[in-house]
């Protein structure tokens, strides 16, 4: 199981000021707050900063080269299903496609039907 979250800030915001250690036990500690998970049950962690990348950003901001490769190394992860998108409707699609793949086994659909461009 992954628990994903994911912070928008700004520059003036002091969470970018943190350093990953303090970003990770700061939301750890929300999730538990929020009964989501026990902290003994978390095994691995992993933060990914992306500067620059607002919930604002269109969907043209997708293609350009920092965000295709962040895609393509992300997909070589198998069990990594990235449905960030830009966009809710597009970004829920992709997260059923998901689903989907995780349940029958299968990613071949998630590939070629939700790519963020």
């Amino acid at each position: 199981t992954v628990l994903a979250f994911e912070v928008f800030t700004d520059a003036a915001d002091p969470f970018v000021a943190a350093n990953d250690d303090e970003i990770i036990q700061t939301l750890i500690s929300e999730a538990c707050t929020a009964n989501l998970i026990e902290e003994k049950y978390i095994c691995n962690r992993l933060l990914i900063r992306i500067p620059g990348c607002e919930a604002s950003n269109n969907c043209s901001t997708w293609r350009s080269e920092p965000f295709r490769k962040l895609t393509a190394d992300l997909k070589q992860i198998s069990n990594l299903y990235d449905v960030n998108r830009a966009g809710i409707d597009i970004s829920v699609f992709a997260g059923q496609l998901a689903g989907d793949a995780i349940v029958s086994g299968k990613r071949d659909r998630f590939d070629s039907e939700a790519h963020p461009v």
